[in-house]
């Protein structure tokens, strides 16, 4: 609470004047050392943050990313603003994505995997086929980046 008093008393709600020293730059180290990892990025919205995962990832122009039938617009809508393109796939009882429907939807077009999870419930106990058959865990929340070669070699 003192941070956000602190950076309302300041009046610089940007971090673009005094990048280094921004609280926000200063929350993105704090956050980095608390968790272990190299580099943070503090966003707005978890949209910019699906869209970040996914420029991280080279996704763009050319490629598909699978994402469930029963979403949030903004997981398709991610998808769309880097220049991919969405491919929908059908849900389980689990509400999540039905590993035999990803299995159909995966070509060698497909880079990722948005695994959605609702109402703070688990992901269905089955992983999604592209991640069984080699994909490793990409260490970026649900995104489950898909390699071309573990693709190629499923099919």
């Amino acid at each position: 609470m003192e941070a956000v008093a602190a950076v309302l008393r300041s009046g610089k709600l940007f971090r673009d004047e005094d990048h280094k020293n921004s609280q926000c730059t200063q929350f993105e180290r704090e956050a980095c050392q608390l968790l272990g990892v190299s580099y943070g990025l503090l966003v707005n919205s978890g949209t910019n943050a699906l869209i970040a995962g996914l420029i991280g990832l080279g996704i763009g122009p050319g490629d598909e990313v699978i994402v469930p039938a029963y979403t949030y617009i903004a997981t398709a809508a991610a998808v769309v603003a880097v220049g991919a393109v969405p491919v929908i796939a059908e849900i389980d009882d689990s509400l999540g994505l039905d590993p035999e429907d990803v299995r159909r939807k995966i070509t060698p077009h497909t880079r990722c995997i948005i695994p959605v999870s609702h109402a703070g419930g688990p992901l269905s106990p089955e992983r999604p086929a592209s991640d069984r058959r080699g994909a490793p865990p990409s260490g970026l929340g649900g995104l489950l980046p898909v390699h071309r070669s573990s693709v190629l070699r499923a099919r």
